[in-house]
């Protein structure tokens, strides 16, 4: 599965397990698209757009380097356009350019009306780099404006930060700026892969959660009062394999976890090599 699979799941998935309410998950951008285009275009939006035309049907068909061709020609006509500059990056992170992803969307970030779409992409291509000190920084921007109640960031629940593969299994990170749903969960790992035979009609995908449960925080409260005061909490990593089915995998029980150290704690369970500390099955 691609990640634009994940990404109508994200709005669509009705998951039902037992005790985990999904978070809302409107994400940042698609491996598709960018800016919006207005419904009123002006003659040079009319213009560039069908310029564009070649490049967004090869995108479609996943031709990112072929998309990324027609883009550098769009570029020449439309160097500092965000939307071009955005679809351009987009192209370059998917197609594996990501030294020009980078410079496509720092110079989209200048750009008005690109909102905090070149902010995901580059976050997603430092991941890819796994330029990780690069990639807080540019989080923790978004965690900040999240905080202060930026409005361009208010239909933003979560977005894409990261993608990876591990033997048969593609994996789709969300984070979640504030912590969201009904155990507050931080970061959503999607899982898609081979299947057991019995889920494959379901529709389910199986996916892993940091999240931070607040029957949790009394434990933390009394360990850590100063740190609980301050609004910091404990966290555990938690699974959702199956419909109904709920594996504790890790408790971070003294503060929340780096991305780093859950990512890798999500490879070790994948790997098998982090087993379940325990496994609740609810009819």
């Amino acid at each position: 599965m691609v990640i634009a699979s994940i990404f109508g799941l994200l709005l669509a998935l009705g998951h039902s397990c037992m005790a985990q309410e999904p978070p809302p998950a409107n994400s940042g951008q698609s491996d598709q698209t960018t800016a919006r285009v207005p419904p009123q275009m002006s003659p040079y939006a009319q213009e560039r757009e069908a310029v564009l035309a070649p490049a967004l049907e090869a995108m479609k068909k996943r031709d990112y380097d072929g998309a990324l061709d027609m883009l550098h020609t769009a570029l020449e006509k439309y160097p500092n356009d965000g939307r071009v500059l955005l679809l351009a990056a987009n192209a370059a992170r998917l197609s594996k350019h990501y030294d020009e992803a980078l410079l496509d969307y720092q110079k989209a970030n200048s750009q008005p009306h690109t909102n905090w779409t070149a902010e995901f992409g580059l976050i997603e291509t430092y991941a890819a780099l796994g330029r990780w000190d690069d990639f807080d920084v540019e989080r923790q921007k978004v965690r900040a404006a999240k905080q202060a109640n930026d409005p361009t960031l208010a239909k933003v629940g979560g977005y894409l930060i990261d993608t990876f593969s591990i033997s048969d299994k593609q994996v789709s990170v969300m984070e979640f700026p504030a912590l969201a749903g009904r155990f507050h969960t931080r970061y959503r790992f999607f899982i898609a892969g081979p299947q057991p035979a019995d889920q494959k009609n379901g529709g389910w995908t199986p996916f892993v959660d940091l999240e931070s449960d607040d029957i949790d925080q009394v434990e933390f409260a009394k360990k850590h009062p100063e740190d609980a005061a301050a609004g910091k909490r404990s966290f555990s990593l938690d699974g959702y394999s199956r419909p109904n089915t709920h594996a504790t995998l890790k408790f971070y029980p003294d503060s929340e976890p780096t991305y780093r150290e859950v990512r890798a704690d999500v490879i070790a369970n994948l790997s098998g090599t982090l087993k379940p500390m325990s496994t609740t099955t609810h009819k």
